[in-house]
């Protein structure tokens, strides 16, 4: 899926996916050897899996990025 980073922090990336769903992609686990995507960079995301939020109790995907997309690349 395609998503756009919402928040980084100290250790896990979140992602909202063209779906509606928040993913968490953990940076020890999830982007190996590759640059942390900055805020509003668009990436394919891949999905592991889906848990329960402890807090709101929504789903929430926990994936894997593939790749970061540069739409302004030339």
């Amino acid at each position: 899926y395609l998503g756009r980073v919402i928040r980084l922090s100290s250790d896990a990336v979140f992602v909202r996916l063209n779906i509606g769903l928040t993913a968490i992609i953990y940076i020890s686990d999830g982007i190996r050897g590759r640059r942390v995507p900055g805020v509003n960079e668009t990436v394919a995301v891949s999905v592991k899996r889906v848990v329960k939020n402890r807090r709101s109790g929504t789903p929430m995907v926990v994936g894997r990025i593939l790749r970061t997309i540069n739409y302004y690349a030339r």
